[in-house]
């Protein structure tokens, strides 16, 4: 299974999403907002972090850039997990630097499958 981080400034969500992930058997490590996630997945190996869009301090939009910027996070999978749910809005978080996106509320299947799918996935060349 996985090592994933979880970044979402909504503490509810945020348990509720690293609760489901270590049922399926991931290790999870929780970040209230994308700048102790830079720090504690720069520090940490991580192999996928699952993002929320709008957080203080540093967004996911933001973290997904300095994650890929930097050689020894670049490689890590990013799932954006977000309430907007605007075509446009989606498309361009890809372009970004997130593999996958899913909008709130989902279920824990999506979930679980969209993580599976990131798991899986061939590494990114560095």
């Amino acid at each position: 299974m996985a090592t994933v981080a979880v970044v979402d400034d909504e503490q509810d969500i945020a348990r509720l999403i690293a609760a489901r992930l270590q049922r399926a058997g991931h290790e999870v490590a929780l970040y209230s907002d994308g700048a102790a996630a830079l720090e504690g997945i720069t520090a940490h190996p991580t192999e996928i972090a699952v993002v929320d869009w709008m957080m203080p301090k540093l967004d996911g939009i933001a973290l997904a850039r300095a994650l890929r910027a930097q050689e020894s996070t670049a490689h890590i999978r990013l799932l954006l997990v977000t309430a907007r749910s605007d075509p446009d809005d989606l498309v361009f978080a890809k372009t970004q630097g997130f593999d996958d996106v899913m909008t709130k509320p989902f279920t824990r299947e999506s979930l679980l499958s969209a993580v599976a799918r990131l798991s899986d996935a061939r590494p990114l060349d560095v």
